[in-house]
């Protein structure tokens, strides 16, 4: 194999975790559009299902949204917003699983718990229906966004997303979150 024997491990790692992606690095409004197109072709062509494409393609975008938005080491730039993140996408018994973390302020991490505590325990019609109440609402003050992004991922996971916010520093966590589509 090429690649030297550190490189060769790290590749069979990734396969037999059953990774199909594996992302770390700046992520811009640029890497979004990217990630998202090749990731509904690489599901497309390679898992051969247009509908899961198109789910895999509506989650990555609305994580790597979160990490433009709330990432505690965005910065604004002329040409956009750049934050770091990680994202991973991998075969899941029940579909494919994306995981996405970045830094966050602590501050933040109480309002994301709250959010995500509340959608884990609700049903698809009750996600149904505040979706469409905070589409009639619009985003909350405190959002960078349109406010329906864990809601919208909520709607496409198969099962109740997992999350893990983990202190790094007085200021600082790791949040993760995984959302598992059909």
């Amino acid at each position: 194999m090429t690649g030297g024997q550190q490189f060769d491990r790290c590749r069979e790692l990734l396969r037999e975790g059953g990774v199909v992606l594996y992302f770390k690095g700046p992520v811009t409004q640029e890497v979004v559009e990217g990630l998202g197109s090749m990731i509904r072709c690489k599901v497309d062509f390679e898992i051969a299902n247009r509908t899961r494409a198109a789910m895999a393609f509506a989650v990555l975008v609305e994580q790597l949204q979160n990490v433009l938005h709330y990432a505690a080491d965005t910065v604004d730039m002329a040409t956009g917003r750049m934050a770091s993140g990680e994202l991973i996408i991998r075969l899941d018994p029940d579909g494919l699983c994306l995981s996405c973390g970045n830094l966050i302020r602590k501050e933040l991490a109480s309002r994301i718990s709250e959010r995500l505590d509340v959608l884990a325990g609700t049903d698809r019609e009750t996600l149904k229906a505040l979706y469409k109440s905070c589409r009639q609402q619009g985003p909350d003050a405190q959002s960078r966004g349109a406010g329906l992004g864990f809601l919208e991922m909520a709607r496409r996971s198969v099962r109740p997303m997992r999350y893990e916010i983990q202190s790094i520093s007085d200021d600082l966590a790791w949040f993760a979150l995984d959302v598992v589509i059909a």
